[in-house]
């Protein structure tokens, strides 16, 4: 884990409480909703972190839990992936001291892993999928491939970011210490890319002639054709680092269903910070 990744959870930047605003304000009406269906709900939360920062603010496990709660007592089951021991150890804490043993589980392993083998448990139940990494590269296709691909019949919608500058920093040359280009490293990196996105589609748009910000709309926009070949319903919004500044990840949503997009895009538009995101 990098330094900025250990410094994440002292406190929530801008743009974390805009993704945790997105979260808490989709999971009222769609746990409203979907409690209806009279299938069981489960919810899977695949980089979780701790549950709580630093400073006290709730993390996505604690958002889900509380929404839960209130929604849909009785009639979910949540999983929070952690590939930390010290994480998941203060989260499976957090989840005692909420007195949420029975319906929400900490699992210690690699994402990678761990989802599949939660996949290969489902039947019937109703699916909430968010993926929140700290880079690009925790939301592979292949890991979505088995949920994209799931019964329409049964109810599965995705939440997950996308880190932009991670992006960026992944497409870019590579040299080594003595100032060569590192040709193994750009190999390994942009197929990195290629396996994110589901395809090679990236190199054309980011190798335009384009400000970065358009770049960046124009692939996501083709990310979200392609998951639209699943998920016939999705949406996108950018989130800056601050107003005027660079794009620091989009927020994607993916669904089968109609009603959720206009849940979601309805919940977007009661955020308290909205001059840094724009949906598309």
């Amino acid at each position: 884990m990098s330094e900025s990744n250990e410094d994440f959870f002292e406190g929530k930047r801008e743009w974390s409480k805009i993704k945790d605003e997105v979260l808490a304000n989709y999971m009222k009406p769609y746990l409203a909703k979907v409690n209806k269906r009279g299938q069981s709900i489960l919810l899977i939360d695949g980089y979780a972190g701790p549950g709580v920062f630093e400073d006290g603010s709730h993390g996505s496990p604690l958002i889900m839990c509380e929404k839960a709660e209130e929604w849909a007592k009785g009639n979910y089951h949540a999983i929070f992936i952690n590939n930390e021991r010290k994480y998941y150890d203060k989260l499976s804490r957090e989840i005692q001291r909420k007195g949420w043993s029975k319906v929400a589980e900490a699992r210690l392993g690699d994402t990678q892993r761990v989802l599949p083998e939660i996949f290969k448990t489902l039947k019937d139940q109703t699916v909430f999928l968010y993926l929140d990494p700290f880079g690009p590269t925790g939301c592979n296709f292949d890991l979505l491939a088995p949920f994209l691909n799931r019964n329409p019949s049964y109810s599965t919608e995705i939440l997950l970011t996308m880190n932009m500058p991670g992006v960026h920093r992944l497409a870019a040359r590579h040299v080594d210490e003595a100032g060569r280009v590192d040709e193994e490293k750009i190999r390994n990196y942009r197929l990195m890319l290629t396996r994110t996105f589901g395809g090679d589609y990236w190199q054309d748009i980011l190798r335009q002639d384009a400000e970065t910000a358009e770049r960046d709309i124009q692939l996501i926009e083709a990310y979200q054709k392609k998951l639209a070949d699943y998920f016939p319903y999705t949406r996108s919004c950018p989130v800056r680092e601050g107003t005027g500044k660079r794009i620091k990840y989009f927020i994607v949503f993916a669904s089968h269903h109609r009603d959720a997009l206009i849940l979601l895009t309805t919940s977007w538009s009661t955020l308290t910070l909205p001059e840094c995101i724009k949906p598309i």
